[in-house]
């Protein structure tokens, strides 16, 4: 979340009001007026940019604001959306900001004309130049070499040619180092210097080129797959791609069993190996010590995110599919690691003590089968009725499907509560799986009136659902989408928008959707909010036009 700008704002705001609080009455006066405290509703960033030009626009400020931002090729999404929000903040002449960013076009041609900047690898010299020295010697520099100074000028070249680029000159001196332990004399080590790619870019092509041929599909596949992962892969995925080289359905034939620590070491041990061969440097194994669980201690990131980066760009993606097997696919390789991992996981103390960790990679699992469905209009609904075996396994001894684990989202004005009715079914429509639950209620017609609390229709009018604090911000966000196919596709199965819904009141499905509705509005234009209950008819009326729009009055 760190990445988006919509963290990056709210990480300003929280500083800003935490240190002037008088601020929130009138800048957040929806929000000042929740006298819950334990609600904590998420924001999204039109609210959030919408805060900061009131902020903005205030005649008087209790204090001027100085903001120290690194990074800003970091941020995920569209460069000049996070340009425009800073040219906005310093028309302001109580605010300042100090920004660093790679040289990319659009923050050059942003702020570049600027007398006010420094360009980094300028006083980045001598620490640069300590490293490297500090680094030979640890290398026993001087018993390789035999103390000749023609090695000594290696150092100020290095600390010349690095540009101030870190990565650049830790991957230079490690090259260096292994050249002084194969006995590399100085006319080799000058060469390995003089031939090392200036450019980053050029060094991982370069690295890609000097993979083994007899590698290279392994490799493409790998790499397809750590691109496409939401995120960091444990060690243990990467066992299950290799065992589906031989068994594609092993996933669905693995029993449900925890992998013993010993055993993940070995896996550590035995991929780290692996992966540098397939892989050479651009993948490394890191190890999370304060994950209790075996399985997902050991994970597989990238060197640096300047790797991510480079093989993500389309022409690389292109020449890993053509490298790759036939048949391979990314996402379903995901789907079966994600399937693989929950059955190794270690549940000592139950379900319920590791929900956060369980949903977390369900979530994940969800959103590879979603991929498939909308780029491959197929549905993996083997592996997503296993999902709900192995899971409603793990959670036999509480009282209610395991669905029910997640936290509901919390609203003072819109009831998402599911006492314990919630069911895998109405959990994969929430996901947008469309193509799987149609398969479903075809197959099976009465589970759409089988269906107790929430109606299936209800989910897909308020698909909104509390996501790991880890997930990519774009993900999250998509959880609060409505798919209008979803919705038309329960409505030709029998869907009733008027059908009463008990646990929230006797309000019917329409109610509820157009209070979300109205709610989604009034935060947008930060209004008074809706009372909580029942709609009058001149709140129905207002929201008439829209729901004729989504086609769901019938």
């Amino acid at each position: 979340m760190q990445k988006s700008h919509k963290g990056l704002l709210q990480t300003l705001l929280y500083q800003m009001l935490r240190q002037c609080p008088a601020l929130i009455p009138s800048i957040c006066p929806r929000r000042w007026r929740i006298t819950d405290s334990t609600i904590s509703e998420p924001w999204d960033l039109k609210e959030l940019i919408q805060v900061f030009e009131q902020i903005v626009e205030q005649s008087v400020l209790p204090a001027k604001f100085c903001f120290f931002i690194d990074g800003l090729d970091e941020y995920g999404g569209i460069e000049t959306e996070i340009i425009g929000i800073l040219r906005h903040l310093v028309a302001c002449p109580r605010f300042k900001l100090c920004v660093s960013s790679r040289p990319w076009n659009a923050f050059v041609n942003a702020f570049g004309e600027s007398d006010q900047k420094l360009a980094l690898q300028e006083l980045t010299k001598n620490d640069v130049r300590k490293y490297v020295k500090d680094m030979l010697e640890d290398s026993r520099f001087d018993q390789h070499t035999g103390g000749n100074p023609h090695y000594r000028s290696l150092v100020p070249r290095i600390t010349e040619k690095a540009q101030g680029v870190w990565l650049w000159v830790y991957l230079v001196v490690r090259s260096l180092i292994r050249g002084l332990e194969e006995g590399d004399k100085f006319e080799l080590l000058e060469k390995r210097l003089n031939e090392f790619p200036e450019d980053l870019e050029q060094y991982f092509e370069h690295v890609l080129n000097k993979i083994e041929k007899v590698y290279r599909q392994e490799t493409a596949e790998i790499f397809l797959i750590v691109v496409q992962a939401v995120r960091p892969l444990p060690v243990v995925a990467f066992e299950f791609w290799e065992q589906e080289t031989k068994e594609p359905d092993y996933a669905l034939k693995k029993c449900v069993q925890p992998l013993p620590d010993e055993d993940a070491q070995e896996l550590c041990k035995k991929w780290r190996n692996l992966l540098n061969s397939r892989c050479k440097d651009l993948l490394e194994v890191n190890i999370r010590k304060s994950e209790p669980d075996a399985v997902l201690k050991y994970r597989v990131d990238f060197l640096h995110r300047t790797v991510r980066d480079f093989l993500n760009d389309k022409n690389i993606q292109d020449k890993f599919r053509s490298q790759s097997g036939k048949q391979f696919d990314p996402r379903a390789s995901l789907s079966r690691m994600l399937l693989g991992i929950l059955k190794a996981v270690s549940l000592p103390e139950g379900f319920q003590s590791q929900v956060n960790t369980m949903f977390g990679l369900v979530d994940e699992f969800m959103q590879y089968t979603w991929e498939i469905e909308l780029f491959y209009h197929r549905s993996e609904v083997a592996l997503l009725d296993e999902l709900d075996r192995v899971n409603s396994g793990y959670a036999k001894e509480t009282k209610n499907h395991w669905t029910n684990g997640r936290d509901a989202p919390k609203a003072t004005d819109e009831p998402f509560e599911e006492y314990g009715r919630n069911n895998f079914l109405a959990f994969t429509i929430q996901a947008g799986l469309r193509l799987y639950a149609t398969e479903k209620l075809d197959k099976y017609p009465e589970l759409m009136s089988q269906k107790i609390g929430r109606p299936l229709l209800d989910y897909a009018l308020r698909p909104k659902r509390v996501t790991p604090a880890d997930f990519p911000y774009d993900l999250t966000r998509r959880g609060a989408d409505i798919d209008i196919d979803m919705v038309s596709m329960l409505l030709e199965r029998g869907a009733n928008p008027n059908q009463e819904i008990g646990i929230y009141d006797r309000q019917t499905v329409w109610d509820l959707f157009l209070l979300s509705c109205y709610r989604a509005c009034w935060i947008n234009r930060n209004n008074v909010p809706p009372t909580y209950g029942r709609l009058d008819i001149r709140q129905r009326s207002c929201w008439l036009s829209m729901g004729q729009i989504l086609v769901l009055a019938r």
